[in-house]
């Protein structure tokens, strides 16, 4: 986390939150929501954020799950600490029943969570888990989170576009709300939901940076991108450079390749220490922005 903040010219972390100014807490997330959609379960995410904060130096956060009967919105978020809250979806409501178990889902859990927090670690985390990753329940969710109050939508999930991508444009459209989401880890192709004209599209690169001297970053080989077949080109890129048709994605972009990742770390079901992995893609590069 102190390389990537350094590299990214983020403010430096200071050695205790206790006693910061407003302004200084505000520049660390304080006050602020993000809203962290994914599918399936992960039930080690708690002891997994506690393993990362204890390694990075990172402000630890109270944790709690909602339930089928929290009340929504939400309070407003904490303007001094970090929260990590864990909501399930049903459609755009609350459930009290934890989604299905899955070992992919659970590692993309785990690096969104830890990296958002390493990000702004002071800001609250909602995580929305999903019962499954089919586009009606992802999109339920992300309605849900509309619900719970102002924050940003982080997205790191993708489906290929089509003609039915418009039909869901109008659940981005949340008071207070901002979207993030990926471009996809394919080379050259144009996913929903980056595509749609309400969403921040986020992009890779390969960062190299040692955490002094030169830094260096190119467009990561591996990132999503491309002009859309079906989205009409908004307004915000009407003559920009390349005078297209169309939609282009990606609007912003951040490290992903894999060769220069990131540290997460993951608990496997029934096992209490954390094994540490190399993560990577533009899944790595969304709850970042």
């Amino acid at each position: 986390p102190a390389q990537i903040r350094a590299a990214y010219g983020l403010p430096a972390l200071p050695a205790s939150t206790t006693g910061l100014t407003a302004a200084q807490a505000a520049q660390l997330g304080a006050g602020q929501t993000i809203y962290i959609v994914n599918a399936r379960h992960n039930p080690n995410v708690v002891a997994e954020l506690a393993a990362f904060n204890a390694k990075f130096g990172l402000p630890t956060c109270s944790s709690r799950t909602l339930t089928a009967s929290s009340a929504l919105p939400l309070a407003a978020a904490s303007s001094s600490g970090c929260e990590l809250v864990v909501a399930y979806s049903a459609g755009n409501a609350l459930s009290s029943t934890a989604p299905a178990y899955d070992s992919g889902w659970a590692t993309e859990i785990a690096l969104d969570v830890q990296w958002a927090h390493a990000t702004a670690p002071l800001a609250r985390l909602v995580l929305i888990e999903a019962p499954d990753a089919g586009v009606a329940s992802l999109t339920g969710a992300v309605s849900l989170a509309n619900r719970m109050g102002a924050g940003v939508v982080s997205m790191s999930f993708g489906a290929n576009e089509g003609s039915w991508t418009a039909s869901y444009d109008s659940v981005f459209s949340g008071a207070g709300m901002s979207y993030v989401a990926a471009t996809g880890d394919n080379g050259a192709a144009v996913s929903w939901p980056s595509v749609s004209t309400k969403v921040l599209a986020v992009g890779g690169t390969t960062l190299s940076y040692t955490g002094s001297g030169a830094r260096s970053e190119t467009t990561w080989s591996g990132t999503g991108g491309g002009v859309s077949a079906y989205t009409a080109l908004p307004s915000y890129q009407s003559g920009s450079i390349g005078g297209y048709a169309r939609r282009a994605v990606a609007d912003v972009a951040f490290n992903a390749d894999p060769n220069s990742g990131q540290y997460v770390a993951t608990i496997a079901p029934g096992t209490t220490a954390p094994r540490w992995i190399s993560a990577g893609g533009t899944s790595l590069s969304t709850p970042q922005w």
